[in-house]
């Protein structure tokens, strides 16, 4: 039936115990060259020793408890209900526990090859340690919680409702965790290879590394959270609900994280490859960097916001509402930003290839600058910048209004329109052919083009401008008043319209035929046209210019007077 042993068992071989119909109780086991202990009902050790060689401890319809097992190589204990190890297990070799039917509860674990501990519920220990090879824990109908887990090789965590590691796991090759319906707390991860944590649950992490390989981050119906996050190559998080990493998120390669059911929370992103942040809810970024390839950034359902943000190649910005970068936003190829439903504000924008800005509501931007093309859109409302520079063509759209109100430096063509507002530019230089148009009123700086021509319409109002040159010919068209105060300057043609308004002109020279037209007076200083006619008419009020040089014909018609000082 039972084996009970009060004292001490001894031997300078090997212990061999059966208790086929009952309990075994041994208070001290010394073997020295292995034991096996097997009993039907319950094992009660105190301290268990093999000096040389392995034990196996059984209890095959009942449970093992002991202060302390020690064994120069193997250790396996074996029990149909639970298995309690109140100080230490140590094996110069492998360790295999397995509880059956209960719990398992190691105090202290420290293992020279591959081990392995189950249990049918939960899994409690303190620290956990395998000198050489993996360590592989699992829970199949409940949780796990550890002080320490530290595996020469892999680590592998499985659990049916909960994973907690309350100081860390340390792997030198990969570690994996897994819960299948149950929530992940870990303090620290540092692995040696591509690792995965993986919860149905929420994660929660303190610090997260791999020095070498990937790293894979899931909650499949909650949130993750983590301070730190650096990952040697890839990293990949996903979320039911939300992320937030408090302080920096790391990778040699890529970094692709989805907040499928919420919000997008990273303080600092450095990525060494192209890179996706994805949220159904608002993405809220401090500074975000990818050293080489693209970075994408997009909500669903909200708005972007970041302090700085830096690809080596295209960044592509998508929310649903607005997106704000407080600082500077620099890519070294494309810049794509869509506020599909709110605003888009950007301190300083510059890209080195042909971008585009759009928004539904306002556009506000310091300076804009690209090196090839560059649009700015605002569907519904107004654009406002500082200055924007472009080597290729600038396209500006805007429902409201556009103000520039440093200046704009087109390579190739600039093409500003209002549809249902005023456009106030400080200093316009394009390299081709432009034009400006607006309903409401246009106001003007200086404007040039070095190459092309230029055209300017105000189809509700009028246009003032300190100067205007260009290349080739110009041509203001306006409801109610033109007035440029310095001069006009224009390589081929001029034609001025001012429609049922006032025509001021402080100085003209044109370099083709050309005519002035207005319903009100017609105010002109010095007026030459080197190549061909000039004609200039008031038809109800009058003409009164300084000084008109023709090469060919001149024509002044006036409703009420014509005065040529």
């Amino acid at each position: 039936t039972f084996i009970s042993v009060t004292t001490s068992l001894t031997t300078g071989g090997v212990a061999t115990v059966a208790a086929n119909g009952g309990t075994l109780d041994i208070v001290a086991l010394t073997a020295s060259a292995g034991a096996t202990l097997t009993a039907s009902d319950a094992v009660t050790l105190g301290s268990a020793r093999a000096t040389a060689g392995g034990i196996s401890v059984t209890s095959t319809n009942a449970g093992i408890a002991a202060a302390r097992i020690e064994a120069a190589r193997d250790a396996t204990l074996g029990a149909a209900a639970s298995i309690s190890i109140a100080n230490s297990l140590m094996s110069g070799g492998a360790v295999n526990v397995t509880a059956r039917g209960g719990v398992l509860a190691i105090d202290s674990l420290l293992a020279g090859a591959n081990s392995s501990l189950k249990a049918v519920g939960a899994v409690t220990l303190g620290s956990a340690r395998t000198t050489d090879g993996d360590l592989s824990i699992s829970s199949t109908g409940a949780g796990i919680t550890a002080a320490d887990v530290k595996a020469e090789d892999d680590a592998i965590l499985s659990a049916a409702t909960g994973i907690v590691v309350t100081n860390g796991v340390i792997a030198g090759g990969g570690a994996r965790l897994d819960v299948s319906d149950g929530a992940l707390e870990l303090r620290s991860l540092n692995a040696g290879a591509t690792s995965a944590l993986m919860a149905s649950g929420a994660i929660t992490l303190g610090s997260a590394a791999t020095s070498a390989g990937d790293l894979a981050i899931a909650s499949a119906n909650a949130s993750i959270t983590a301070a730190g996050i650096d990952a040697a190559a890839a990293a990949t998080l996903t979320a039911g609900t939300s992320i937030a990493i408090t302080t920096s998120l790391t990778t040699g390669g890529a970094a692709t994280v989805a907040a499928n059911g919420g919000a997008l929370d990273i303080v600092a992103l450095t990525a060494g490859a192209s890179s996706s942040l994805v949220a159904s809810g608002a993405v809220a970024l401090g500074e975000a960097t990818a050293t080489a390839g693209k970075l994408s950034v997009t909500s669903s359902n909200a708005g972007v916001t970041a302090a700085s943000i830096d690809a080596a190649q295209d960044v592509t910005l998508t929310a649903e509402t607005s997106i704000a970068v407080s600082g500077h936003l620099t890519a070294g190829g494309v810049v794509t930003a869509a506020a599909n439903g709110g605003t888009l504000d950007i301190v300083s924008l510059t890209a080195g290839a042909g971008s585009t800005v759009v928004a539904s509501g306002a556009v506000r931007l310091g300076s804009a600058t690209s090196a090839a093309d560059l649009s700015v859109i605002s569907t519904g409302a107004g654009v406002a910048a500082a200055t924007i520079a472009a080597a290729g063509d600038v396209t500006l759209a805007a429902r409201t209004a556009i103000a520039v109100s440093a200046g704009m430096t087109s390579g190739g063509a600039a093409h500003l329109d209002v549809s249902d507002g005023t456009l106030d530019v400080a200093n316009l230089v394009a390299g081709r052919s432009s034009v400006l148009t607006a309903r409401g009123a246009v106001k003007l700086g200086s404007a040039t083009t070095s190459a092309g021509d230029l055209a300017i319409a105000s189809t509700d109002a009028g246009i003032a401008a300190s100067s205007i040159v260009a290349a080739g010919d110009v041509t203001l068209g306006a409801r109610s008043v033109i007035a440029v105060a310095s001069g006009l300057f224009s390589g081929g043609a001029a034609h001025l319209d001012a429609g049922s308004g006032s025509l001021n002109v402080a100085s003209m020279l044109a370099g083709g035929s050309s005519t002035l037209t207005a319903s009100g007076a017609v105010t002109l200083g010095s007026v030459t046209a080197m190549v061909g006619d000039l004609s200039v008419t008031s038809t109800n009020a009058g003409i009164t210019a300084a000084s008109i040089d023709v090469a060919r014909d001149a024509t002044l018609r006036a409703g009420a007077f014509v005065s040529v000082a």
